[in-house]
């Protein structure tokens, strides 16, 4: 299979080997953010990341800024996700939940009908039998969409084998339990 442009591009860029040690750090948040989205624009998102200087940064309206935001290639999807290479407690799924609402809501100011869904990701390096069940638990109450490290090394993977930006998309939905490859059938819960 053929890689697309946009993966060709990212790996001249960054190089592969940059991305597979992000995505296996657990002690560089930095690193591990840029994988993701890295990872993330691999498979056709458009992905924003802020680095490390985004915590002296304020979002409109209060709290701290996501550390990747990502719109699916129809524009119809905003992704808030949350990256962390620890164990992460309950809190932080509370506080990327009022993060992403927080987001939407500024979307439907600005845009009105035409405001893209909006969910939450919370992107952890740990293997995901590694996440705190209870973590696990407050994802699904939530509807916070939860990738776990091995399942984003598998996604980069089959992309730079030249699985199709689509396929790989649905292949994640699997891990999402919603279907990313068209963003318009989201709903918000």
């Amino acid at each position: 299979m053929k890689r697309s442009p946009r993966v060709a591009a990212i790996l001249a860029a960054d190089g592969r080997t940059l991305i597979e040690e992000g995505l296996r750090s657990l002690k560089n948040a930095g690193e591990f953010e840029r994988a993701v989205s890295h990872v993330l624009s691999c498979v056709g998102f458009t992905s924003f990341w802020w680095g490390p200087p985004r915590a002296k940064v304020a979002m409109p309206g209060g709290g701290a800024t996501a550390d990747v935001l990502v719109l699916s290639p129809d524009d119809g999807l905003v992704l808030v996700v949350e990256c962390t290479v620890e164990n992460p407690g309950t809190e932080k799924v509370t506080r990327l939940v009022g993060r992403a609402r927080r987001i939407e809501q500024q979307l439907e100011t600005e845009l009105g009908k035409s405001t893209p869904v909006v969910r939450a990701a919370l992107a952890v390096a740990l293997p995901m039998d590694q996440i705190a069940e209870t973590v696990r638990k407050a994802c699904d109450i939530d509807a916070v969409n939860l990738w776990s490290g091995d399942q984003l090394q598998c996604a980069f993977r089959d992309v730079v084998a030249g699985i199709p930006e689509p396929e790989v998309r649905g292949a994640l939905s699997r891990y999402l339990k919603q279907d990313l490859s068209g963003a318009r059938r989201f709903s918000l819960v």
